[in-house]
């Protein structure tokens, strides 16, 4: 297997089962206690406090099941931009635990907020 190198080949480390979306926001939601745990692990090992071999073993699925894509142009997640303590790293924002009320519903996921074409239907 050709594992890197020239993109033409389409080499292995290549591969994505899910594409980037350029209209979504990758969000990290903190919707328990794995959530938070791995948070603060994942913190660890941007500063390397931890090695990634450790990361990976330890924390990787529980960080991986608690990242959302959020569509760009919902009300909500503009505000969770505005923010500058809810960004995980430049391309992931983060919703702690003591905000999970004002951004993220266990039933129905990110909370979209009211839009213009809401607030008219609403109106009628």
């Amino acid at each position: 297997l050709k594992y890197d190198g020239d993109k033409e080949l389409h080499p292995v480390s290549s591969f994505r089962i899910i594409d980037q979306a350029p209209w979504a926001i990758s969000v990290f939601v903190e919707t328990d206690k794995k959530g938070v745990e791995a948070r603060k692990a994942f913190e660890s090992l941007l500063k390397q406090e931890i090695s990634k071999e450790v990361f990976d073993r330890k924390y990787k699925l529980d960080f991986n099941q608690h990242i959302i894509a959020v569509p760009d142009y919902l009300p909500k997640l503009k505000e969770l931009k505005a923010d500058s303590n809810s960004y995980l790293t430049d391309n992931i924002l983060l919703i702690r635990n003591e905000l999970l009320d004002d951004y993220y519903s266990k039933i129905t996921g990110f909370i979209r907020g009211k839009t213009e074409e809401t607030e008219k239907v609403e109106m009628l």
